[in-house]
């Protein structure tokens, strides 16, 4: 293509046209621009990056830092539903072996990658075996060391930054469903955002203290969520640049530290808003689906004993206590069916199976103690009986002595 160009055609503007604006091919005359090589000559004694061994050791931290900054200190690989506890046990797993990973393998990388590219150099501005702070500090090797320290923190910062982002993304998701609960065993569920065909947590519904609620309170959901990341940003503060380690020959009066994210960080705080408004935005239907229970409050307050005594004191037939009984059964096998073992709201799978069992329970001591009831009095009518026809028999078998007696005794058997 270029060799086809003919230059004869093209329409030189005249060089004063340059002067005035420049418009052309971007170009211009800069009048009174003299001494190049000594301009050249100031810029490369300014500069750390001439010389070659330079070169090579900041390709070698930028191939470490872009390890770093690829890493992911939180998995979204979750392939069941788990609960809150194992969640922060496999979170808090997976980003503690990573930022170790970093301190103790990445650190030692980019320490030695330096060393092994500067090994050479010998004296002048990036001697190694410097052992006066003073000349360091005014050195190239100082620029240099400052340069990789921004590297560092500028790697870690993205890590972090790309952590949060999708540790909130994957919260977000999870909680995107659209949920409509009909009753107890009747809940729909939209997935919307949330391609995975399995809720995110497993919570336990059960009754405490006569109430029935869950097992896990709903307000800690969210700030276990935050403070796993938080304990992950905390064991990223205090990391030291690699100065010390490098430069072994100076006496260091404290540790240098890369600066690191902080959580009050306005960035960080945007995350913590997102999480929270995600899980109080799926806690929601958790809390609708607990009120469904609050029709079987009056079973849950039901005192055994007190209810006995009722029906003691009601005087109820055997007839009527067999009534009692088949009403308790079949109010048995009503919680049975209608009350499931399990059930999703998007988010949270709902385990049902220890309040289901109370319930049930709770009927089957109903209706035992009434079956309790009804044969202690079928043996009271029984000793009553057999207590009457003691008397009878004594009294028909009994001998007679005299014409008064056979009398009386034909008399009563009448």
């Amino acid at each position: 293509a270029l060799a086809s160009l003919n230059l004869a055609k093209i329409d030189r503007k005249p060089l004063s046209k340059f002067q005035e604006n420049g418009e052309y091919i971007g170009i211009m005359k800069i009048d009174h621009y003299q001494d190049f090589q000594e301009k050249n000559r100031q810029f490369r004694f300014h500069s750390f990056l001439p010389r070659r061994e330079i070169i090579d050791a900041l390709v070698k931290v930028r191939g470490d830092c872009n390890r770093i900054a690829s890493i992911s200190l939180f998995t979204t690989k979750i392939t069941k539903s788990v609960r809150l506890e194992e969640f922060e046990q496999i979170q808090s797993q997976i980003f503690t072996q990573e930022i170790a990973s970093i301190k103790e393998n990445l650190i030692v990388s980019l320490k030695n990658g330096i060393k092994v590219s500067l090994i050479d150099v010998g004296k002048g501005w990036f001697n190694l075996k410097e052992n006066r702070m003073e000349l360091y500090e005014v050195s190239k090797l100082k620029k240099f060391m400052n340069v990789v320290k921004f590297m560092m923190e500028d790697s870690i910062r993205y890590m972090i930054e790309q952590s949060l982002a999708t540790y909130a993304q994957f919260i977000e998701t999870s909680a995107s469903s659209i949920v409509h609960i009909v009753s107890n065993n009747e809940v729909k569920v939209i997935r919307t955002a949330d391609k995975k065909k399995f809720p995110l947590f497993m919570i336990d519904l059960g009754v405490h203290g006569n109430k029935i609620g869950y097992n896990t309170p709903l307000p800690l959901i969210g700030e276990k969520l935050v403070s796993l990341y938080k304990s992950a940003l905390s064991l990223l503060h205090n990391i030291p640049t690699l100065e010390r380690e490098i430069m072994e020959h100076l006496i260091w009066t404290h540790t240098p530290i890369l600066s690191s994210v902080h959580h009050l960080e306005e960035g960080v705080q945007l995350v913590q808003s997102r999480i929270i408004s995600a899980v109080e935005s799926a806690i929601i239907p958790l809390q609708t689906y607990q009120k469904t229970f609050d029709c079987y409050q009056e079973l849950i307050d039901e005192d055994v004993d007190g209810y006995i005594n009722k029906l003691k004191e009601g005087k109820l037939s055997l007839e009527e206590l067999k009534e009692e009984i088949k009403r308790q059964l079949d109010k048995q096998e009503e919680l049975e069916t209608t009350v499931p073992n399990s059930v999703s709201t998007g988010m949270f799978f709902i385990n049902c199976d220890e309040v289901r069992n109370f319930l049930v329970n709770k009927r089957k001591k109903l209706s035992n103690a009434v079956l309790n009831l009804l044969v202690d009095r079928a043996r009271q009518v029984s000793d009553k009986l057999h207590f009457e026809y003691s008397q009878i028999s004594r009294k028909v078998l009994a001998r007679t002595n005299s014409i008064e007696d056979l009398s009386q005794q034909k008399e009563y058997m009448q």
